[in-house]
């Protein structure tokens, strides 16, 4: 009798949500949490792996453009190697949350030749009523091993003195006086940010990898097959 088997996907995709790195599974699946969403005056609930974080080597760095209920999206997808006989992860954050603005601040200043922690974050803080959230990044420290070399911001820092962020790298700045800006001018400035972070990330992070996974040319060997040149053409 026949027998149809499902295709499996050589990728895992795990998004990150509320602070968490977060796989959808099916409902009854051991040690998933239910999660409710609200999102665009909508709610479910989400059965969900839940992870504090994760640890490899990045392999790829890609956008993606889908649309769900007429409404269009884009994605960071961070892809990090697999092990043996198990898909790939992939990091996902839909580009306009602050996890994706954080994730490609620090891409420039992560070192691909090592493996890299990711970690979520998002918690209030003491007197403040907004939560602060993004995502860590540590590398191995290279006497210890252990990872605690932070992955710094490429395009900003924070000084101490002015109590403020400070923008480098091209990112850009607000314009004007900004004691007079309205929520307006703040979505038109942020809007700006977002692609100048996803256009550096294209042509600086994904492009390196879509290089570096570019099929590499069969040398020819004497001892295997026919030298090309000897192949006749007429």
């Amino acid at each position: 009798m026949a027998k149809l088997e499902k295709q499996q996907s050589d990728k895992l995709f795990i998004t990150i949500a509320e602070g968490a790195l977060r796989q959808s599974v099916p409902e009854g699946t051991p040690d998933a949490q239910k999660r409710t969403w609200q999102a665009g005056g909508k709610s479910g609930v989400k059965n969900e792996l839940v992870y504090n974080a994760v640890v490899g080597m990045i392999t790829d760095v890609t956008f993606y453009d889908g649309e769900h209920e007429g409404k269009k999206f884009q994605t960071l997808n961070i892809q990090l190697d697999a092990e043996e006989g198990a898909p790939a992860p992939v990091i996902s954050a839909g580009i306009d949350t602050k996890y994706a603005g954080d994730l490609m601040k620090k891409l420039p200043n992560v070192n691909f030749d090592e493996e890299v922690r990711i970690r979520p974050f998002s918690y209030i803080p003491n007197g403040k009523e907004k939560p602060t959230t993004g995502v860590e990044l540590m590398q191995r420290d290279p006497v210890t091993g252990n990872f605690t070399k932070k992955v710094e911001s490429f395009f900003d820092s924070y000084d101490e003195q002015a109590k403020k962020f400070i923008s480098k790298n091209g990112l850009p700045t607000p314009q004007g006086d900004v004691t007079r800006y309205v929520s307006d001018d703040w979505k038109i400035y942020f809007l700006q940010v977002k692609r100048f972070l996803v256009d550096y990330t294209k042509e600086n992070i994904s492009a390196r990898f879509q290089v570096a996974n570019l099929p590499k040319p069969v040398e020819y060997d004497k001892t295997n097959g026919m030298n090309p040149d000897d192949i006749p053409f007429n």
